[in-house]
């Protein structure tokens, strides 16, 4: 991942946001499909987990985020790593997963193949169309910065001051 974040440094400069970011959710959903395709090898599955990282890492290498931005994305990454793992937990109990088992039951089974394998892909491929319909773009995002800058604001948009009088 570190080795991808130096590439993409580079192209975020050639290249707008929202193409690196659908390139690096296409290579996540090649990575997340190779695991899929054989998900009791571990050698396949190491695979699965380079080539998703090298998609990943197309998406951490972007820098393009203010200091409040990126301190309130340290904040949810934390919730959201919180909020999967309770959510998984909740899964796997309500699948009947005992963990004091040697072996668990095919509902267990499946149910870990769904969230480990499955939803990650569903979740990539939803980025992937977001992004496809997703317009703003570093002209789009600098012209609306540069507005806000100068006080232009439409008169009924929420971020907009209201005068009482």
């Amino acid at each position: 991942m570190a080795i991808m974040s130096f590439i993409t440094f580079g192209l975020c400069k050639k290249l707008d946001t929202t193409v690196i970011v659908r390139t690096g959710m296409i290579i996540t959903i090649v990575g997340q499909i190779v695991g899929i395709l054989a998900p009791t090898s571990l050698s396949v599955q190491m695979v699965s987990a380079v080539i998703r990282s090298i998609g990943w890492g197309l998406l951490a290498a972007l820098h393009k985020a203010p200091g409040t931005t990126c301190a309130a994305q340290g904040v949810g990454n934390k919730l959201g790593v919180l909020i999967g793992s309770g959510v998984t937990t909740l899964i796997l109990g309500s699948s009947g997963y005992d963990g004091a088992a040697t072996t668990q039951v095919a509902s267990v089974l499946n149910t870990i193949k769904g969230v480990y394998l499955y939803l990650p892909l569903a979740f990539a491929v939803v980025i992937f169309v977001i992004m496809c319909f997703y317009k703003l773009n570093s002209k789009n995002y600098n012209y609306i910065v540069s507005e806000l800058e100068q006080g232009h604001y439409h008169p009924n948009a929420k971020y907009a001051p209201h005068s009482e009088a």
